[in-house]
């Protein structure tokens, strides 16, 4: 079965490119989901993983993102995982959205390093694990996540990731890892997973969309499943590109 996944940093649906335009409007000011939903809607995709949402329906400017856009682009199944309460701007996390059911979906927490070294920038993340449950009869397991800045955060996110990870089984890992491909954490998770961007062309970047200089977001894959297409498109949407390829599982 062939299928299309996305994944995206939405960054709570702010508008880049407004905000190249008119620089100094909060965020609230800024949230255009109807965007972020044409945009994935535009390439179909079977399966959506989202960086940066904010599910926050009792906050001015904002609502219940990821129910929000799992209604306008048409998925049936969607699940929220909060990794900061955000108590001023609500809920802040991961979220996928799924044409197929999802069962088991949960949110697993990353370790925060300990101790944490002054002056640094640490912030709480997740990983949302699925079994998608595929008309082919085939459980397809699909992981989504967000990295922490730090490399402490990073080690224990890919320490995490992989702890969960059984080769055997078709798996798709994806998301913002906030990591260039040289990094010792890439090349780890690269002894067991397949990276697609082998397909894209030499030097794309995904970061940030509207002259992106790094490319920090993923889509990889280990198990019985072999990707045939992977695309950047040259949306300025978010503050990143959107990231999606064609699976065979």
């Amino acid at each position: 079965m062939e299928l299309t996944i996305m994944t995206f940093n939405i960054q709570h649906g702010v508008d880049h490119a407004r905000r190249l335009r008119t620089p100094g409007l909060s965020d609230a000011a800024l949230i255009d989901l109807g965007r972020v939903a044409e945009a994935i809607r535009r390439f179909q995709p079977d399966i959506v993983s989202l960086n940066e949402v904010r599910d926050a329906a009792d906050k001015p400017g904002f609502c219940a993102q990821t129910r929000y856009l799992a209604e306008a682009c048409g998925f049936p199944y969607f699940f929220f995982g909060q990794a900061l309460p955000a108590e001023t701007q609500g809920p802040y996390g991961n979220a996928l959205l799924s044409k197929y059911p999802m069962d088991p979906v949960e949110r697993v927490m990353i370790p925060d390093p300990d101790p944490i070294r002054p002056h640094g920038h640490y912030e709480t993340r997740c990983l949302i694990c699925a079994s998608v449950r595929l008309p082919s009869g085939t459980v397809l397991r699909v992981m989504n996540t967000h990295f922490g800045l730090e490399p402490e955060e990073a080690a224990n996110a890919v320490e995490t990731v992989l702890s969960l990870t059984d080769p055997a089984n078709p798996t798709i890992f994806m998301g913002d890892l906030n990591l260039e491909p040289d990094s010792p954490c890439i090349q780890e998770l690269h002894t067991v997973y397949r990276d697609s961007a082998s397909l894209l062309p030499k030097g794309t970047k995904t970061y940030p969309s509207h002259a992106p200089e790094v490319k920090i977001d993923y889509i990889m894959s280990c198990g019985p499943c072999r990707f045939l297409r992977a695309e950047v498109p040259d949306l300025v949407v978010s503050d990143h590109r959107p990231y999606l390829v064609q699976v065979e599982v």
